[in-house]
């Protein structure tokens, strides 16, 4: 049986899962305290990823609390580590230096889109972007045409990415209301429009938005379609947004599976990460589980992170939008639990050092 398969099964039972933890408390002592001092780059180089599901309870989630408590005091490098932490910590400082250099290198484009993925990107990673340039980007977009609902959307999108943006746009809510004209409007559009009103707080006719929403999902229901819709979803008022919940398992079942392991929608990163982008959203803004199963989670999530070098600004900056409400949403948290391991243990010639484990809890 391979390795991530003898783990799930491991980890699916709760008194084994407590079991081994409590078997192995003295040997990860032990072979911490020799570990320790070693630095944060070498330790990161021996960490293998692996996705695991264990349902949630008090009762795990203080053994657990516990466990990390530990790592976190044996380490001392690994940082906020307690009962819930985020996906930062499954990314290495190497990855995210990749990361954050495909998101800044836009930024010296004069594209909307460019600059809306990169500005929004950059303030994902916390990263500032020097006055002068952030000015310089602020004067490009500031120059938008109005009339047109993409470059709108990327403009006021990149405008609320970058520091003290703010500009008039009188005809702002004519181009918006201007979709609902369209003979068949696509949920593409539709969540363009949406996104730009959120942003620049237009009231707009909720109503109307949902009814053009149905319709076009109606027509076309592929993985695209969907993922924009359900994100379109998430920016409707409660009641008509709840309308479109149930797409998620519809969005999830279009899903192409590899090796067991990673699922993935058609149009590759960029698709995959906005539609589970949009599912949680969805859910969170209602309060409600979405209809995603717990193995399909792990998979997609598994993919995302194996997508981790990304070379596309869009790509990189939706990569790290999705992991972080991965890592916040309300219903499917992962938490990282590290287990020492030896060669024994794994019955392999080869040691690995940890082995970090995310458990999605309900």
């Amino acid at each position: 049986m391979g390795r991530g398969r003898m783990w799930y099964a491991i980890l699916s039972s709760l008194s084994l899962f407590l079991f081994v933890v409590d078997c192995a408390t003295p040997f990860l002592n032990t072979y911490l305290d020799e570990r320790s001092q070693n630095k944060e780059e070498d330790f990161m180089k021996s960490v293998e990823q692996h996705l695991v599901i264990m349902p949630a309870n008090l009762f795990v989630h203080h053994k657990l609390s516990s466990c990390l408590n530990l790592l976190n005091h044996k380490l001392g490098r690994i940082q906020r580590m307690a009962d819930i932490m985020t996906l930062s910590v499954m990314i290495s400082t190497g990855d995210n230096l990749h990361i954050d250099l495909t998101v800044m290198y836009p930024c010296n484009n004069d594209e909307l889109s460019s600059i809306h993925h990169g500005a929004a990107g950059l303030k994902l990673e916390g990263i500032s972007i020097e006055a002068s340039k952030n000015k310089a980007l602020c004067d490009m977009v500031q120059k938008v045409n109005s009339a047109e609902l993409v470059q709108l959307y990327h403009a006021v999108s990149a405008a609320a990415a970058l520091k003290e943006c703010t500009f008039s746009i009188p005809n702002a809510k004519e181009t918006v209301e201007a979709v609902l004209k369209q003979d068949a409007p696509t949920s593409h559009n539709i969540y363009l429009a949406l996104a730009v009103a959120e942003k620049l707080k237009l009231k707009v006719n909720y109503n109307g938005f949902a009814e053009a929403l149905t319709t076009a999902l109606t027509k076309d229901d592929g993985a695209s379609s969907l993922a924009y819709g359900l994100n379109a979803a998430a920016l409707l008022d409660n009641i008509n947004a709840a309308k479109f919940l149930v797409r998620a398992e519809d969005l999830v079942g279009q899903a192409d599976e590899v090796d067991g392991k990673y699922l993935h929608l058609e149009g590759g990163l960029s698709i995959t990460a906005f539609g589970v982008y949009g599912i949680y959203s969805l859910a969170d803004k209602l309060n409600k589980s979405p209809s995603v199963k717990s193995d399909e989670a792990v998979k997609l999530a598994n993919y995302l992170l194996s997508r981790k070098t990304v070379q596309l600004d869009r790509g990189a900056y939706l990569l790290l939008l999705t992991l972080k409400k991965l890592a916040n949403n309300h219903f499917q948290i992962p938490v990282v639990f590290s287990l020492a391991s030896s060669s024994s243990l794994l019955d392999t010639d080869k040691v690995n050092l940890f082995r970090n484990e995310f458990l999605l809890l309900w």
